[in-house]
C-alpha cells in the first residue's frame, strides 16, 4: 500500500514518524535522567538521615547508661541500702524519697527508679507499689544477673521491654552496679526506667514531608519506634522482616526499594547499632519520584502539542495552501525542573560534631579526630554563606535592625585590628594603622555593621596580600562633616575587566578565585549596602599586582535608627 502513495504523501508520513521516535526518545531520556538523579538524591538523602539519627541514638543510649553510673557513685544510696540490707526500716523511706527528689527529678524521661539487693528483691523505688517485688521474676531478671558481674562504673542497657505488672509499659532500662564504698562489694543494682516514647520522639524529629519513617527495630525485628506516630502501638508488636534487617544481622548497611510494613513502595537505607538494633530511613517511591513522572506528563504533553503543530504546518506546506508566507519562529519554553532542596539542620549537625570531637561516644583516633575538624570547618562556612545571604536578604529589603549608640570609632578600629593582628602574622602580613590628628567626636552609630565593614576590608586585604612580607595601611580621619576610612594593601590587586563588578553579588575576580578558592564573593556587597544604607559612599582605586586602597565615607552625624528589624547576623 506505501508503494501506492504519492511521493509528497510518502516523505509526509516518513517526517511524521521520524517526529514522534525524536519525541520519544528525547521525552523517556529526559524523564530515565530525572529518575536516577531523584533516586540518588534521595538515597544520598537517606543516608545521612540515618546516619546522623544512628549518631543522636547512641548518644541517646549512652546518656542512659552514664545516667545510671553517675546515679551508682552517689554515697547516700549505696549507705542507705547497706543500712537497709542491715534491717534499717526507715532507711526504706529515706532512700525513696531519695530517688524521686533528688535524681528522678534530674531527668523528665525517667518515670521510675529501682534499687534491689543482690536477690533482685526491690528495697526503694519511686514507685512505692514496687517496694519488696522481685524483679527476678519479671524482664528485668537476665539484666539484673548481668549488671552484678559488672565492676563498679559501668552499666548495662535492656532492650525496649514490655513491663506487664506495669499496664504493659514500653520501656528502656538502665542497670548499674552499687557497690559498698570501703571493700568494693557489690551490694545490689539500681535501675532507671526510661519512656521508650522519648526515643521515639527523638527518633520522630529526623522526618520531613517527603519522609515515609525514620524508626528503629531490634535484633528480635521487632519495631521499636513507629515512624510517624508513636500512639499508634505498633511498638513491640509490629514484625519487620526485610533486606535491611537481616542485611544488619551480618553488620552490613545497605539501601533497597522494597514494599514496607505498610504495604507502601519504599526507597530504605539501613544504619546498624552495635546492640543488634537496625535504624531504618524509608522515603516513598511515589513522593521521591513524583518530579519526574510530571516531567514525563508534562513532556508528553508538549509532544503531542509540538508533534500537532509541526502536522499542522507540515500539511499546509505540502498542499501548497500557504506560500511564501512568513512563519514566525516559534519560542520554547524550556521548563525547568528544580529538584527538591534537601537542606540539613546544622544545629544536629554541629551538636554531633562537637559531641564527637569531645570524645563523648567514644575516644577518636588522631585521624578521625582530623576529619571531624574538617566538617567543623564545612559547617562554620556554609554557616558563613547562610548568615551572609540573611543578611543581603534584610539588606536589600531595608528589614535590617540598626541601634545607633554613641561609638569611638577610632577604638573600634584599633579594636578590630587586635582581632585580625594573629591571622595577619600568620600570613607574613603587617597591619599599620594611621590615626587622625585631631581626636574625633563620639558617632551615633551602629557598631556591629561598621565593624562588620572594617572586618570585610581587612579581611580582603590580608586574604589578598603576596607570600612575601606584606603592609596593610588603615586609615582614619575626619573630612569636613564626615570621618573617611581608608584600607590600602600591597597584593593582588584587582584586574581592570573586573573592577565595574567587584561590588556585584557572588562575583570574584579570577586572580582573588586563585589565591583563594574558599571566598564567596559575598563581602564586599555586603559592604556596599551597610555603606550606603548608613548614608555614605565606598570606592576604590586599585591595579593589577599593585594593590587596592578601599575608601569610605560616613556622616559625622551618624545612622539613623530603624527599629523591628532583624539583627545582623555574625
Amino acid at each position: 500500500m506505501f508503494k501506492n502513495l504519492k511521493t509528497r504523501t510518502k516523505l509526509f508520513v516518513v517526517f511524521s514518524f521520524t517526529v514522534v521516535l525524536t519525541i520519544a526518545a528525547v521525552g523517556r531520556l529526559v524523564y530515565q535522567t530525572a529518575k536516577d538523579n531523584l533516586y540518588k538524591q534521595t538515597v544520598n538523602y537517606l543516608n545521612f538521615l540515618s546516619e546522623t539519627a544512628k549518631t543522636g541514638v547512641v548518644s541517646f543510649l549512652e546518656g542512659a547508661k552514664q545516667r545510671a553510673v553517675d546515679f551508682s557513685s552517689d554515697g547516700f544510696i549505696r549507705t542507705s541500702l547497706k543500712q537497709i540490707m542491715q534491717g534499717d526500716q526507715k532507711a526504706i523511706l529515706d532512700l525513696s524519697a531519695h530517688l524521686r527528689d533528688n535524681k528522678q527529678s534530674l531527668d523528665p524521661s525517667i518515670y521510675n527508679i529501682n534499687v534491689v539487693d543482690l536477690n533482685g528483691k526491690v528495697v526503694a523505688s519511686v514507685a512505692a507499689d514496687e517496694i519488696g517485688t522481685s524483679l527476678l521474676e519479671y524482664e528485668e531478671k537476665d539484666y539484673i544477673l548481668q549488671a552484678q558481674k559488672l565492676s563498679y562504673g559501668r552499666a548495662v542497657l535492656s532492650d525496649v521491654i514490655k513491663l506487664g505488672r506495669l499496664k504493659d509499659k514500653i520501656s528502656i532500662a538502665a542497670f548499674a552496679p552499687l557497690t559498698d564504698k570501703d571493700t568494693g562489694e557489690i551490694l545490689g543494682v539500681i535501675i532507671n526506667y526510661i519512656q521508650a516514647a522519648s526515643l521515639s520522639d527523638f527518633i520522630s524529629s529526623f522526618r520531613d514531608s517527603s519522609i515515609a519513617g525514620v524508626y528503629l527495630v531490634d535484633s528480635k525485628n521487632l519495631m521499636i519506634t513507629e515512624p510517624l506516630d508513636f500512639q499508634k502501638h505498633l511498638a513491640l508488636r509490629q514484625i519487620v522482616d526485610n533486606k535491611l534487617t537481616r542485611d544488619c544481622k551480618i553488620r552490613t548497611s545497605g539501601s533497597v526499594a522494597y514494599q514496607n510494613y505498610k504495604g507502601v513502595e519504599v526507597f530504605g537505607v539501613s544504619a546498624c547499632l552495635n546492640n543488634g538494633w537496625t535504624l531504618i530511613a524509608e522515603a516513598s517511591v511515589a513522593e521521591s519520584l513524583k518530579g519526574a513522572l510530571d516531567i514525563r506528563r508534562i513532556a508528553g504533553y508538549a509532544a503531542l502539542l509540538i508533534f500537532l503543530e509541526i502536522m499542522f504546518l507540515i500539511y499546509f506546506i505540502f498542499r501548497d495552501i500557504l506560500k511564501q508566507k512568513e512563519v514566525e519562529q516559534m519560542k520554547t519554553d524550556f521548563i525547568s525542573f528544580a529538584s527538591h532542596q534537601l537542606r540539613t539542620p546544622l544545629t544536629i549537625i554541629k551538636w554531633n560534631t562537637e559531641m564527637l570531637i569531645n570524645g563523648d561516644a567514644g575516644e577518636l583516633t588522631p585521624d578521625q579526630k582530623q576529619r571531624m575538624f574538617k566538617i567543623e570547618l564545612g559547617e562554620k562556612r556554609m554557616a558563613c554563606l547562610i548568615n551572609s545571604l540573611l543578611n543581603i536578604s534584610r539588606l536589600e529589603s531595608n528589614r535590617l535592625k540598626i541601634e545607633p549608640k554613641p561609638t569611638d570609632v577610632l577604638l573600634l578600629i584599633s579594636s578590630t585590628i587586635s582581632e585580625l593582628v594573629p591571622y595577619a602574622n600568620a600570613k607574613n602580613c603587617h597591619i599599620k594603622f594611621n590615626k587622625p590628628s585631631r581626636q574625633l567626636p563620639l558617632i551615633n552609630l551602629d557598631p556591629v555593621l561598621l565593624k562588620q565593614v572594617i572586618l570585610n576590608l581587612l579581611g580582603n586585604s590580608i586574604n589578598y596580600s603576596k607570600p612575601k612580607k606584606s603592609l596593610v595601611e588603615v586609615t582614619l580621619k575626619q573630612v569636613g562633616r564626615y570621618f573617611q576610612i581608608d584600607v590600602a594593601d600591597d597584593g593582588i590587586g584587582i584586574p581592570a575587566a573586573a573592577q565595574n563588578k567587584i561590588f556585584q553579588k557572588f562575583f570574584r575576580a579570577d586572580n582573588a578565585t586563585k589565591a583563594d578558592a574558599n571566598g564567596i564573593g559575598l563581602g564586599l556587597y555586603i559592604t556596599k549596602l551597610i555603606v550606603e544604607t548608613s548614608g555614605g559612599k565606598i570606592w576604590f582605586e586599585s591595579a593589577e599586582e599593585k594593590g587596592a586602597k578601599f575608601h569610605i565615607v560616613m556622616p559625622i552625624s551618624g545612622m539613623s535608627k530603624k527599629s523591628g528589624g532583624k539583627e545582623f547576623s555574625k
